[in-house]
């Protein structure tokens, strides 16, 4: 299945009440493309893109305050509830989104900063891993994007891929990337990827590391209104 994954390539479709003058039509991933610029050249569409807190980020275990890292603790920093199986899958032009079947189903809180809770609105993927660590890439990251309740402001999960040998253990993640045999370009799926989103997140962030900073969409607007939460430990997925 990755061999397949791996050859696609996955962009941040437009998200929700964020405003953008930026179109996936004016620009792209090449550099050698007048009429889409490349990262390069993306302040040329989208001011913001030439910001001082823009995403994504090498993330370091021993960095600035830019950063934060937090530990297993008796309360975690973040906690889902919820319960959200079904969503709707969306393939544009080399784009697959997984867009909620419930906005209301999914709600994430911050315990440990000022409190605000935020709904799910989409994921998607992106190979290879846009965040590093310590330098290193990693074969894939899905982004679970969440809109703040009441607000403008997203949080974003992050969960890193690596691609290995006889592994199964998150299940869950391996059935999102088998969903993708099911999209239809410019049509919409509805998919039950069996395991509960709330159950997934919650279980890892007890048991590992996050990286907390203030950042941006990772795409054109490139608008720094993202408060991220990247895990530490990237989940084991299948090769094949």
């Amino acid at each position: 299945m990755w061999s397949t994954v791996r050859n696609v390539v996955l962009l941040l479709a437009p998200l929700v009440g964020v405003a953008s003058a930026a179109t996936a039509e004016t620009w792209g991933y090449h550099e050698d493309r007048p009429s889409q610029p490349g990262p390069s050249k993306w302040v040329t569409v989208a001011p913001a893109c030439g910001g001082k807190s823009q995403s994504p980020v090498n993330l370091v275990y021993h960095s600035n305050s830019v950063v934060n890292l937090w530990g297993t603790t008796d309360v975690a920093p973040i906690k889902l509830s919820g319960s959200c199986k079904g969503f709707n899958l969306k393939q544009l032009v080399d784009v697959f989104k997984w867009e909620l079947a419930d906005a209301t189903a999914c709600k994430l809180a911050l315990q440990l900063q000022n409190g605000k809770t935020y709904s799910l609105l989409q994921f998607h993927v992106h190979t290879p891993s846009e965040h590093t660590i310590e330098g290193h890439n990693y074969n894939g990251e899905i982004h679970f994007v969440h809109k703040e309740d009441g607000g403008d402001g997203l949080l974003v999960v992050g969960l890193l891929l690596n691609a290995e040998e006889n592994v199964g253990e998150y299940n869950w993640v391996q059935n999102i990337l088998n969903t993708m045999d099911k999209g239809v370009e410019g049509s919409t799926v509805a998919v039950d990827l069996g395991v509960n989103y709330v159950d997934l997140i919650n279980h890892l962030v007890s048991r590992s590391h996050l990286f907390n900073y203030s950042g941006s969409l990772t795409t054109p607007p490139c608008s720094e209104i993202v408060n991220w939460w990247v895990l530490n430990n990237p989940l084991s997925i299948s090769m094949e």
